[in-house]
């Protein structure tokens, strides 16, 4: 699965579960520019989703679950296990042909950072991602061309913040 991929099914599984619960909506009249932009924001933490899309601003409740047992995949790359998401962030825009596709991805796992750290470069390197560790901050390639960047940071004793930040770009 590209990251770009990943904008665009997130868009599409909020929209059919988030619409399906929305208990209201606001429509906008699309312009009639040749470009589409695409917004969504979910927090992990109260379940709240924000989407917009030309034609929809829709503030969507979803039950928390649903984020708490999502399973993200970049390119056959999931979270350290157990993690939960804690908010995500997608961005993308479609410019006269020219895509472009940003995913922030903010979780919490249950190990410090040097565990989860190592367990992120040995599952980027068995699907074949260029990766390399700069000042504790993974950086790389997917063999389809997206690039990423994980920083991570401690969260009490046993816990780590991973920051993936996902870049599509066509």
């Amino acid at each position: 699965m590209r990251a770009g991929d990943f904008g665009r099914c997130v868009l599409l599984g909020l929209a059919v579960c988030g619409l399906a619960a929305c208990d209201g909506w606001t429509s906008t009249a699309p312009d009639a520019r040749v470009e589409t932009d695409v917004q969504i924001r979910a927090n992990g933490e109260t379940g709240q989703v924000a989407v917009r899309i030309p034609g929809l601003d829709a503030q969507v409740p979803l039950p928390k679950a649903l984020l708490d047992n999502s399973h993200f995949d970049l390119d056959g790359v999931t979270l350290y296990p157990g993690s939960k998401i804690a908010s995500v962030n997608v961005n993308a825009k479609d410019r006269d042909g020219q895509h472009q596709a940003e995913v922030a991805l903010r979780f919490v796992a249950p190990a410090d950072v040097a565990k989860v750290r190592d367990w992120f470069a040995q599952a980027f390197a068995a699907k074949a991602a260029s990766v390399r560790n700069e000042a504790g901050v993974l950086i790389g390639q997917m063999p389809d061309g997206s690039s990423f960047r994980l920083a991570f940071a401690p969260q009490g004793a046993d816990q780590t913040t991973g920051n993936l930040q996902i870049r599509d770009k066509n």
